[in-house]
Formats: structure tokens, C-alpha cells, sequence
């Protein structure tokens, strides 16, 4: 009731609001403010220049060799970009969606290399970094920041810089600083399925040097799919050895209620020494998105009474195992920035992060199912489970890096030392995570639960690249990292006790030619790996990735038109392929393969307020050989078609935006339309239950610098996937059925933001 009432008052707000901003003086603009910034590059009619830490030292964007696309707080506003999910929408060549258990687990996918494995004996090839911080697991990736300030995407492999198991890209994430001024700032949000979200910051007046931000973040919604197996009630208190009792089905599916806080703080004693520490803490119960069974490979549907999906969005599933996963993640960021001389500056990022988890999951989307015979082992009528998991997580990792930047007028380098160590604990309350075909009489899990697996990942490396600036107009980089790389597995469900250690190294050459102002050149070879491991007694060896580069990035016009183009193509080898024959984790080096592709952004002003943004990429990615192993446990033959998955060839994005003329009053309409285009891609290797082409329209129409007096407010309509796309987006091959999740179901809301 309490949330309703929140809601309520947030609706009622909006019509007072909008009346005060009619009525009130109007402010001078607040540079600050996103939308303000906006307001004051359309009226001089340029594009923005946007700074990224790309290379780890501040550059604008358009100056830096690589294919970075930056999400811009001015985006991030209009977009509602709330975590690392959404940047799938505005980035070519990325693609990033949640995997059936739960929206804390993602598969990312960028230039054609996949990355979503949630197991902790395998490393992701996608990393994704928080204020310098890797995070050495993919699971819980896609938590809900308090306060995202700007997110840097970096296609291709990052092996010398970003240097940690990046043969994909990285995503870096960089939240706000402190203001040093005292400031309020609130947001207010209702939407349909009953969301509600609040964020609030605080930056308090700087004093004796030290700047303070305060952030608190709520947010709820309930799920876009009603779970017919909603109320239904199972005891794990054998199963799970007294960490769980009774655990109840969610009433709705891809629903979630979370808090978060985050501190910021900023000592700058001198303009030569300066000192963050930063803290984030999350917690979040999340129903799993909806999964429904799309076939039935054993007939064990229409045995225990179940009923198969269809292949877009249904109104209802029935996911009677699934319950909200119980999901604590925190961080401490300490980072020491130094100007020892005006050519050297030293920086050290230190980071800690912790992260739990409890899932209770339906993996296969066929709940409701009972034994009728009882022949998996219970009583005739007993419930029955295909596929589900059911498992405890906790992963806490430290990585200290240690930077050099040196600036001299023939050079500039980069150099840094790195260390990085994940401790992994997790407790399955049966054989690797999953309940597999098994009965569950009185809905009643047996035990006992098995031994907890425990994994220690550590990594070190010591990295350098310098700029040659060999002419005015020319530069030759080159770069190196080598990495040592030692893990241990303990599994006793497998008897396995197991280490292993892997050195590599990885090197850049780039050459960048200026022929003129505004237009920028560049050739690059770059590599990239992951190292090898072990999964219970089976090993698997590193994987590589090697790529060539060529680009370009432009500005003409007065700076009113930008057009950046990248190709490229990537050889890799030994792709690290994970397998699940009925749930069950292994993972075997599937392939040689080659991928080729381009990307091309488009951003103009043609006249005074009206931006048009364009992009599109392209990915070809072919496998020049498969493993008989591999092919044999997925396909189940040598000779039947293998095709790539979750890696469309085609993205594409248009959107338009348009700053009306400010009205005397001192307030301005703008409005913001765009559309997504994804092709259709394999979800499975045979080629059947491909996701199809899809089209994805957002909105929002926004009344922005109101002012009210010594305030200053917002109110913006929103909707997303506003013709309400239900395509399919990925289907696992459980072994006994096939399990589906669809597209997030279309949502509309309003926004309130108020600032002092």
C-alpha cells in the first residue's frame, strides 16, 4: 500500500508542478544540469566534445584510435539508461541480453564474440570495468547504479590496456563526482506494472578540500508476465542444509525491487594531489525474467500435464519453482591521482567488490509438471522437475593497478602494473547448480546438499604503450602486456582438486595519420585472450583472438556533422565453448573461426535544436573448423550444420531529437524518438528457433528547465519498446526440453526530477 500511495503522490505532483513553472522567474541556465548543456549546444548549433579515459588518460573522443562509442549523460537522461544493459540500443555491434535465471546474469555480445558463462571456473571475454575496477564476474553485471555518469564502450580485443581477459571489448562504467556545491537533486518515476523509482543526490559545499556526494536509489516494478505457478510453496531446508526454508513462486516474472546507496568522496589538498573513494552497495530481489518450454525433446510435457510456449512473449508461463533472487553487491573504490612533475603523473586504483547470491530458478519453463507414475522417484502424482537451479553464490575479489602516464613532447606513454584476485564459493544444492529430472514429493527437496566448490582466480601483469608523435600529422603506437594468469578448483561433487597457470603475452600496433583538421586515420592490429582452466577433472585450453583494424573519425561543418567508420577482422582460435548436457557444466575449445564486419555513426545538426543520430554495424562470423567433440555434444552428430549463435549480423539505430524554441517563460519542450534494429540470429547451433527480426521504437517527450523560483524542474513522458515487440532472444538447450525468453514487454511512464 505504502508504494501505491508513493505513486499516487508523484502523479498528483506533476499538474502543481507544471503550474508553478508557468507562474514562476526563470533562472539562468545550469550549466551543470544535463539538459541544460544540451539546451546550450543546440543553441550554438555544434556537436558536443566528449572526453573519454579510452587509452586511461583523459582525450576527446574524436582524437583517440580506437572504435569507442560513449553513452553521454545527456543520453543516459534522455535514454533512461539505468544499467549496462542498455547501451545495447545505442551502440553498433553490441548486443547484450539477460539469460533464463535471472536478469543479474547477461550474455554480451560485441564484434561477434560472445560472453555470458556464469560459471566460476571460466573467465568472460567481455569485461566490464566500475571507476577503473574490473570485474571478474559477468553475474551481476547488470546491477542498477545509483549514479551512472558516462559509459565508454571499446570494441575488439583490449589486450594491453584493458588488458584483463578482453578479446571481445570492454564497458566502461564511470560514475558522477562530487560538485563541491550544495546541491539537491531529486527524480521521481511511475510507470505501468506498478514501477516506482526514486533517486535522490546530495553533494554537499566542499570544506577543508574534501567534497562529499550522497546518492540513494529505489526502485520496484512488477513483472511483465503473470506466473501461473505463482503461490507455490517448496521446502529447502534439507536440500539446502538450513540456508533456505520455504521459498514461495513469484507472483509475476522479470519484476525486481531494489535499493542502492553510494557514496562519493573527493579530497583535493592541492591541484597536484587528488583522492576519491567511492562506495556503492546494492541490494536487489529480482523474479527471473519469464521463461517459457518452447519444445519437448522427451515427451515429458505432455507426460507430467504441461503445455508448450509459443515462440513470442505469452500473457503467462507457468515458472512455479521461481522466487525473487536475493542479490547483495558492494564495492569500495579507492583511486590516488598524483602530478609529480608536468610530464609524469602516477595514478593507483585499488578495488574491493563482494557479491552474493541466493537463485532459486526455473531453468526449462515447464512448471506445473507432476510424475503420474512415479518413475523419477516419488510417489505417483509427485511434482516433477525438468530443469531448475538451485544455488548459492559468493564472490569477493581485490585488484590494485598501478599507472604512469608520461607526456613529453615526442612521446607520450602509458605504462602500469596489475593484480587481480577473485575468491569464488558456491554451494549447490545439487550436482552443478541444477535439479535434473527429478521428483519432489509434498514439494519437499530431499538432500543432502553437496560440498561446497570453491575457485581462487588471481592475475598479474605489467603493460606499456607509447605514442610516437613521428610528425605533426602522424603517430605510431605500440603497445605491450604480459599476464600471468593462475587458477586452483576445488570441486568435491567431482573429486577434483585442481590448479593451473598460464602466461601470455599480447601487443598493439597502430599507426594514426591526420591529413587535415577534423579528419583522423588509423591502422590497427591488436590481440587479445582468455586463459584456460579446469571444470571438475576436464581441461580447457586459453583462447585468442587476433584483429585488424582500420578507421576513421571526422568532423565537417563547423563541427555540425560527425561520421566515424571502422572495418575490421578478427582471427580467432581455440574459442572456449561452455556445454550443459542436462545441466550439467563442461567446456571444451570448440573451434578456429574468422569474423568480419564494419561499424559507421552518423551524428548531425542540420538546423539549430534538431540532432539526427545514425549507426549501424555489421558481423560476420564464420567457424573454419569445429571440434567432433564439440559438435557431438551439442548437435549430437559430426556431420549436422553448426551454426554461430546470439551474434546478429546486423544492428542498426536512427533517432531524431529536437530542442523546441525556449519559451519567455524560460522553460523548453524537447522531444526524442529512436528505433533499434537487430536481424535475426541463431539461437541455437541447427538453425531451428532463430530470434527474428526485430524492430525496437522508444519515446520521450520532455518540458525541461522549469523554473520554479530557487528550483529548477523536469517532466518528461517516456515509453519503451512502444509497439511492443514479443520476439524470442535466447533459447538454452536443456537436454529435455528447450526454454525460451522473450523480449521485455512494452512500458510507459512519466518523470518528475526537481533540483536545488
Amino acid at each position: 500500500m505504502g508504494r501505491h500511495k508513493y505513486v499516487l503522490s508523484v502523479v498528483a505532483a506533476l499538474p502543481l508542478c507544471t503550474a508553478l513553472a508557468f507562474t514562476a522567474q526563470a533562472d539562468p541556465l545550469d550549466q551543470g544540469d544535463a539538459a541544460g548543456k544540451a539546451a546550450v549546444d543546440a543553441q550554438t548549433a555544434q556537436l558536443p566534445e566528449i572526453v573519454v579515459t579510452a587509452e586511461k588518460r583523459e582525450e576527446k573522443s574524436q582524437n583517440v584510435p580506437i572504435s569507442v562509442a560513449v553513452i553521454t549523460p545527456e543520453l543516459i537522461q534522455s535514454e533512461r539508461i539505468q544499467t549496462v544493459a542498455d547501451i545495447a540500443s545505442y551502440v553498433p555491434n553490441v548486443y547484450v541480453t539477460a539469460q533464463p535465471g535471472g536478469n543479474s546474469i547477461p550474455q554480451y555480445t560485441i564484434r561477434g564474440v560472445a560472453a555470458g558463462n556464469s560459471e566460476p571456473q571460466v573467465d568472460n571475454p567481455v569485461t566490464v570495468y566500475i571507476d577503473g575496477v574490473p570485474l571478474g564476474r559477468e553475474v551481476g553485471s547488470l546491477l542498477d547504479l545509483a549514479d551512472i555518469s558516462r559509459l565508454e564502450v571499446l570494441r575488439g580485443p583490449q589486450g594491453t590496456l584493458f588488458g584483463r581477459n578482453s578479446t571481445g571489448g570492454a564497458v566502461s562504467v564511470i560514475t558522477s563526482d562530487p560538485s563541491g556545491k550544495l546541491d539537491l537533486k531529486e527524480e521521481l518515476t511511475a510507470g505501468d506494472f506498478n514501477a516506482f523509482r526514486s533517486r535522490t543526490v546530495l553533494n554537499l559545499p566542499e570544506w577543508n578540500n574534501l567534497s562529499l556526494q550522497l546518492t540513494y536509489l529505489h526502485s520496484e516494478r512488477d513483472g511483465d508476465v503473470r506466473n501461473l505457478g505463482a503461490g507455490t510453496v517448496w521446502n529447502f531446508t534439507t536440500r539446502s542444509g538450513g540456508v533456505y526454508g520455504d521459498k514461495t513462486a513469484a507472483r509475476t516474472l522479470g519484476g525486481e525491487d531494489t535499493n542502492a546507496v553510494r557514496v562519493a568522496l573527493e579530497w583535493k589538498p592541492s591541484d597536484s594531489l587528488k583522492v576519491d573513494y567511492k562506495f556503492d552497495y546494492t541490494h536487489s530481489l529480482q523474479s527471473p525474467p519469464a521463461t517459457g518450454a518452447i519444445a519437448d525433446s522427451l515427451g515429458l510435457l505432455a507426460l507430467g500435464g504441461g503445455s508448450v510456449s509459443g515462440l513470442t512473449r505469452p500473457s503467462a508461463v507457468n515458472d512455479w519453482f521461481s522466487s525473487p533472487n536475493d542479490m547483495t553487491v558492494q564495492g569500495h573504490n579507492v583511486t590516488v591521482a598524483y602530478t609529480a612533475t608536468d610530464w609524469l603523473t602516477i595514478k593507483d586504483i585499488l578495488g574491493y567488490r563482494d557479491y552474493q547470491n541466493k537463485s532459486i530458478n526455473q531453468l526449462d519453463g515447464a512448471g506445473g509438471l507432476h510424475d503420474p507414475y512415479g518413475i523419477f522417484g516419488g510417489p505417483a502424482g509427485s511434482p516433477l522437475l525438468l530443469v531448475a537451479i538451485a544455488s548459492q553464490n559468493h564472490f569477493r575479489q581485490v585488484s590494485d593497478e598501478l599507472q604512469f602516464n608520461f607526456h613529453f613532447s615526442a612521446v607520450d606513454v602509458t605504462s602500469g602494473l596489475m593484480y587481480f584476485r577473485e575468491n569464488l564459493k558456491e554451494i549447490n544444492f545439487d550436482s552443478a547448480q541444477t535439479i535434473v529430472v527429478s521428483d519432489a514429493p509434498g514439494f519437499l527437496l530431499p538432500g543432502p546438499t553437496e560440498p561446497a566448490s570453491t575457485q581462487v582466480n588471481e592475475s598479474s601483469a605489467i603493460y606499456a604503450q607509447a605514442v610516437y608523435h613521428v610528425l605533426s600529422q602522424l603517430d605510431f603506437v605500440v603497445g605491450g602486456r604480459e599476464t600471468h594468469d593462475h587458477r586452483t578448483d576445488v570441486e568435491p561433487v567431482f573429486n577434483a582438486n585442481t590448479s593451473n597457470s598460464t602466461d601470455h603475452f599480447n601487443f598493439l600496433i597502430d599507426l594514426t595519420y591526420r591529413p587535415i583538421n577534423d579528419v583522423m586515420t588509423y591502422a590497427k592490429y591488436s590481440t587479445g585472450y582468455v586463459p584456460g582452466g579446469h571444470v571438475g577433472p576436464n581441461s580447457f585450453e586459453a583462447e585468442t583472438l587476433d584483429q585488424a583494424e582500420l578507421g576513421a573519425k571526422t568532423e565537417f561543418l563547423d563541427r555540425t556533422l560527425q561520421l566515424n567508420a571502422a572495418v575490421f577482422h578478427s582471427w580467432y582460435k581455440n574459442q572456449q565453448f561452455p556445454t550443459f548436457p542436462l545441466g550439467i557444466l563442461d567446456v571444451l575449445n570448440a573451434a578456429k573461426a574468422h569474423i568480419s564486419g564494419f561499424e559507421l555513426e552518423a551524428t548531425a545538426i542540420p538546423v539549430k535544436g534538431l540532432t539526427l543520430t545514425a549507426n549501424i554495424g555489421y558481423t560476420d562470423f564464420v567457424y573454419d573448423d569445429i571440434s567432433a567433440a564439440v559438435r557431438t555434444a551439442v548437435v549430437g552428430s559430426t556431420t549436422a550444420p553448426f551454426l554461430p549463435t546470439y551474434r546478429p549480423k546486423l544492428t542498426a539505430m536512427l533517432a531524431t531529437e529536437y530542442d523546441f524554441p525556449r519559451y519567455d517563460w524560460g522553460g523548453q519542450l524537447t522531444a526524442r524518438i529512436d528505433s533499434e534494429y537487430r536481424s535475426e540470429y541463431n539461437t541455437q547451433q541447427s538453425g531451428l528457433y532463430p530470434s527474428p527480426v526485430t524492430w525496437l521504437l522508444n519515446g520521450r517527450l520532455a518540458l525541461v528547465d522549469l523554473p520554479m523560483g530557487r528550483l529548477k524542474g523536469q517532466v518528461a513522458l517516456w515509453g519503451k519498446n512502444i509497439t511492443n515487440a514479443k520476439e524470442l532472444t535466447y533459447v538454452d538447450n536443456l537436454g529435455v526440453s528447450l526454454a525460451a525468453n522473450y523480449e521485455a514487454a512494452r512500458s510507459f511512464g512519466v518523470d518528475l526530477t526537481v533540483k536545488y
